[in-house]
């Protein structure tokens, strides 16, 4: 082992460690057979120059996964990647370097040790990558003609099989009514006929495919840059990948992959359908035939490239997130023009100028005025909420839009928690004010079709669908203060206040006339609002689970009751959340069952709940086998803090894993 001067790093004689001297103190480094090394050096590089005589020039040399970087002055001024690396040589101080085109770069370093070093360097950051790449693609370079052959049937099988289970899955549903079919029998239709298409793969079948017809001279240019086998293009793209989603987006791009040969063929589709003179119900379901697909690929990707991406050693969740993300970017950006036009025709009966004229004049007001209403304790600075609100309109990504807006109120929660030590937690009551006061000074400049956006693009596992109910009913304020200020309202201001304070129900009262004292028990409209429903499912769905709050909570229990019954309206749920909500009373839908229903379900009651008493919430809970419930100390109203966050967070994981292992 030979000691070097200025603090030159030196090889070990087991050739497994690298060593380095800096400043006196040696350091180590184990030379792992699953990792790529980095090092930068001082060396000379062989220059040759039409106008001077050819010579050496002083240069930082930077090796790493993505080869050799040769910098002049701090700037990169040439690249060598690792795959373009033939043969290193060794020529007394000098390191010969040939890449593809038998070109041949000379290096000269300080002694015969650094040259050891930085060979052995390369030499193992090409035997990572090498180890990397037949670890991804299981197989080196098919030459025979049997095994081309052979993989090229494979591919094919493999896409007759999963166009027979989304054909199964999207296309043998028989309507739920006559008159109209589920959305889902125009969904992914065209990635369908993608999958069980027969078109050749010319990556694998390239020395039998037919000649490129004449193009122009321009054409013929970027052709002739393109030629390369599906293999040096796999290796070229492969020793840069940092993370799954580059992983996924190489799959993507490449037309002679499944999920590339899926992206081509909906992308050529989506682009072919009529883009005016249809309603707006049809822009809506273009969009949700494009969120539809996103999630039929990320599904393929995550169940048949699991071996490939398990080499990240990453965590599921962070894989779907990954591979999810890689997706939307793909056939979001191909699709960028269709999709803004088909938002823009999903909302242009909509009044967005309207809604963003009043929010404009809202953002001038004060935070205490009646359209907004928030207390004292509530004027603290909101300034980080509304820049992550600002932020929704600049990102294209459907899910990061959303990840933006569940950023935004979760810093409305951590915001309050920091400026007003030892108060309450932040009731969902006082959430909304906040929330409609960052919105308005945000500004957004198309708050609907962003809406839109996000709504039906991003994946049904991202969202809970939130529905009004059907029914409007007027609004009474009920606190003193409330009041008060209202009646200080003008006209103009009370008609406007109002407006924005509409109020819904599940179900209306009637008085029961049989009844010796009248009373408010008999409903009207619960056959009408499950038709309502059925309707948001068939447009929205398909949904696993009902969550539902008071009145809500009583009809969300409802129609989970009928998913055992033998009522041809079930919807499919198979879990509930009840918060302060207990069972029907009137005995036309009131559901009894001979035996505790199966559902799992979680109850959330308060203490001191005086609309729904917890003997209420507990009979509903008895209804059910496998009912979990939680009782905080509070009244009629949805907790928000830790416990009960909790409670929810391990009841919906205990769900998504049942689901799972049933699907």
């Amino acid at each position: 082992m030979e000691m070097i001067k200025d603090d030159v790093p030196i090889l070990l004689e087991e050739q497994e460690r690298v060593q380095v001297e800096w400043h006196g103190r040696k350091m180590q480094r184990n030379l792992e057979k699953i990792e790529y090394v980095q090092c930068m050096v001082k060396m000379n590089v062989w220059k040759l120059r039409r106008l001077k005589k050819n010579g050496w020039k002083n240069a930082m040399l930077f090796v790493s996964d993505g080869g050799i970087e040769i910098r002049y002055h701090g700037r990169i001024k040439s690249k060598i990647p690792l795959q373009h690396i033939i043969d290193i040589q060794q020529e007394q101080d000098e390191i010969h370097i040939r890449c593809e085109k038998q070109k041949i770069i000379r290096f000269q370093a300080q002694s015969l040790s650094l040259v050891c070093f930085w060979i052995e360097i390369l030499q193992h950051n090409r035997m990572v990558f090498q180890e990397k790449h037949d670890q991804i693609l299981h197989a080196s370079p098919l030459q025979d003609e049997a095994q081309i052959a052979g993989r090229f049937q494979d591919f094919l099988n493999l896409r007759k099989l999963h166009a027979f289970r989304l054909k199964q899955d999207v296309f043998d549903i028989k309507p739920t009514r006559p008159e109209s079919t589920p959305r889902k029998l125009s969904i992914s239709q065209d990635v369908v006929l993608a999958l069980a298409e027969k078109q050749k793969l010319h990556g694998l079948l390239e020395d039998k495919a037919p000649s490129i017809p004449r193009q122009n001279s321009l054409s013929r240019l970027l052709l002739s840059r393109k030629k390369s086998t599906r293999f040096h293009r796999e290796r070229a793209t492969l020793h840069l990948i940092p993370e799954p989603s580059t992983l996924v987006t190489t799959w993507l791009n490449d037309s002679d992959t499944f999920e590339g040969h899926t992206c081509y063929h909906f992308v050529r589709n989506a682009k072919l359908k009529p883009p005016s003179n249809v309603s707006p119900r049809h822009y809506h379901i273009y969009l949700c035939d494009t969120r539809d697909v996103i999630s039929n690929i990320a599904q393929y990707v995550l169940t048949y490239r699991r071996n490939e991406l398990c080499a990240f050693n990453l965590p599921s969740e962070a894989l779907q997130v990954a591979v999810m993300t890689a997706i939307e970017r793909k056939l979001c950006t191909s699709l960028a023009k269709c999709i803004k036009d088909w938002t823009y025709g999903f909302t242009l009966h909509s009044d967005e100028n309207k809604v963003v004229q009043k929010m404009i004049q809202w953002s001038k007001l004060p935070p205490t005025s009646p359209q907004f209403g928030l207390a004292p304790e509530f004027i603290i600075s909101w300034d980080n909420v509304i820049e992550q609100l600002e932020s929704i309109e600049n990102e294209l990504v459907p899910s990061i839009k959303l990840n933006h807006l569940l950023s935004a109120a979760k810093d409305i929660y951590t915001n309050f928690a920091k400026h007003t030590l030892n108060a309450r937690a932040l009731a969902a009551d006082d959430f909304l004010p906040i929330f409609i006061y960052c919105v308005c000074n945000s500004k957004l400049k198309t708050p609907l079709t962003t809406l839109e956006y996000m709504w039906s693009l991003c994946s049904q596992e991202s969202l809970a669908v939130f529905v009004d109910g059907p029914f409007e009913v007027p609004y009474e304020p009920t606190a003193d203060e409330h009041v008060k200020k209202i009646e200080e309202m003008s006209e103009a201001e009370l008609a406007e206040f109002k407006l924005s304070m509409e109020q819904f129900a599940w179900y209306l009262f009637d008085q029961d006339e049989q009844a010796e004292e009248k009373t408010y028990f008999a409903y009207r409209g619960v056959n009408e609002a499950i038709e309502y429903i059925r309707g948001i499912c068939e447009t929205q769905g398909p949904f696993h689970g009902v969550f539902g709050f008071s009145q809500g909570g009583m009809f969300a229990g409802h129609l989970l009751a009928l998913e055992e019954s033998n009522d041809p309206r079930r919807l499919g749920f198979s879990f509930g959340i009840f918060c302060a909500a207990g069972p029907m009373t009137d005995p036309k839908f009131k559901i009894v069952p001979e035996q505790p229903l199966k559902a799992p379900t979680l109850h959330i009651m308060g203490e001191q709940d005086e609309v729904v008493a917890m003997n209420r919430s507990q009979e509903l809970a008895e209804m059910f086998q496998d009912a979990q419930v939680f009782v905080h100390p509070g009244g009629h109203y949805i907790p928000t803090q830790k416990e009960p966050r909790m409670a929810w967070k391990t009841f919906l994981e205990a769900q998504a894993a049942r689901l799972r292992e049933t699907s």
